[in-house]
């Protein structure tokens, strides 16, 4: 038989039953995502299909990564224990993302690979932020795009791993989703992390570029082990504070003093923007008084704290004979004295004690007097 061109017309009917075989070929021609369940080198990852519900972390999930054959590979399982107990990824992960076949690498960026942020775990801080990617490496041999987040993501906090058909093929093809994507497959996976990621996918409608896939995943607490100690500082009970750091000839040494200077400490002043100088000088008096004095009295009590030693100071303030006297305690703050070297003062510059029977001067608390010694 003939057709009107004449030609056999078996030949005909053999050559389009031919056309006809190969044309779900040609449909299903194309590089994909892959989407392997089984394997995290198989699909986009990181991934909270590698995760489970865990009510006690703050992302309420908990790392739990496959484990290889720990007989052969005992340290990697080992490492693996680790970071099961983590309550999600890195801040800054390495991302990889495995294909069918060959991709042009120039057409990965900030625009076609990207991760959105779907918000602090606890606060839902920072929803909808868009980071980009860099570092970015494709590994022919396995056909694998590996990269970075742009910048360190925020802790405990899911973001969703975007990849749009803006990514082509050596051809220039745009690429495709996985098979598990198709509309006659999407039945099949009824797990909690696919009605998460789908939930998540809906929220990045109407984008110029197609998703062709995408990944979920919780970063980790980074912060949370100094969560722990600040709320075991607040809820602890610390013992008085002792700044005795260590003993001399003299007795005890402190670490700190009551007060914020002692005689001879310089200062210097500065303008509120610190930037100019105004004056400075040497501490004369730790301690002011509180009600004003006559100003010649003030001077004389300000000379006498002025002399080199403290024997000779005290001797000073002593001869001024001012009806509250000096108090010893002060003193000894404001130059420094341990309580021996106090005790030795003492001795040596006459006084009589008008509040403690062996103590200096100090605050008038009843009307006896101690005699001069």
């Amino acid at each position: 038989m003939f057709d009107a061109f004449n030609r056999p017309l078996a030949c005909t009917v053999v050559a389009a039953a031919a056309l006809s075989l190969f044309a779900p070929l040609a449909l299903a021609d194309g590089v994909r995502v892959k989407d392997d369940r089984s394997n995290p080198a198989g699909a986009p990852f990181p991934s909270n299909r590698y995760t489970v519900f865990d009510g006690t972390q703050n992302t309420l999930r908990r790392v739990n990564l496959p484990k290889p054959d720990c007989a052969v590979r005992l340290s990697d399982c080992r490492d693996i224990d680790v970071i099961n107990t983590l309550d999600g990824f890195s801040t800054q992960p390495r991302i990889t993302v495995p294909f069918t076949g060959a991709i042009d690498p120039a057409t990965v960026n900030s625009q076609t690979v990207y991760l959105v942020n779907l918000g602090d775990t606890l606060t839902l801080r920072g929803y909808g932020d868009r980071v980009g990617i860099n570092q970015i490496v494709w590994d022919a041999a396995t056909h694998t795009l590996v990269f970075q987040s742009d910048e360190l993501l925020q802790e405990h906090s899911r973001y969703l791993l975007v990849i749009t058909n803006g990514v082509r093929d050596t051809t220039g093809k745009k690429i495709k989703g996985s098979e598990d994507d198709d509309e006659d497959r999407r039945g099949e996976d009824r797990s909690e992390y696919r009605h998460d990621l789908q939930t998540a996918m809906r929220s990045q409608r109407g984008q110029q570029q197609k998703i062709v896939a995408a990944s979920l995943f919780s970063t980790q607490s980074t912060s949370a082990d100094l969560a722990k100690i600040n709320l075991t500082i607040k809820r602890a009970q610390p013992a008085p504070v002792d700044f005795m750091i260590g003993m001399n000839a003299s007795g005890p040494v402190r670490a700190v003093f009551p007060v914020a200077s002692v005689q001879g400490d310089r200062f210097i002043l500065r303008d509120q923007s610190a930037l100019r100088t105004l004056g400075g000088g040497t501490v004369i008096d730790a301690f002011p008084p509180a009600t004003r004095r006559h100003r010649a009295q003030r001077l004389a009590a300000l000379s006498a704290l002025e002399l080199p030693t403290p024997a000779e100071a005290l001797a000073a303030l002593l001869r001024l004979e001012t009806p509250q006297g000096a108090d010893a305690r002060q003193f000894a703050v404001q130059w420094n004295l341990t309580d021996t070297d106090t005790q030795k003062l003492l001795t040596a510059v006459p006084h009589r004690a008008i509040a403690e029977a062996g103590t200096c001067c100090s605050r008038p608390a009843s009307s006896s007097a101690a005699p001069r010694p």
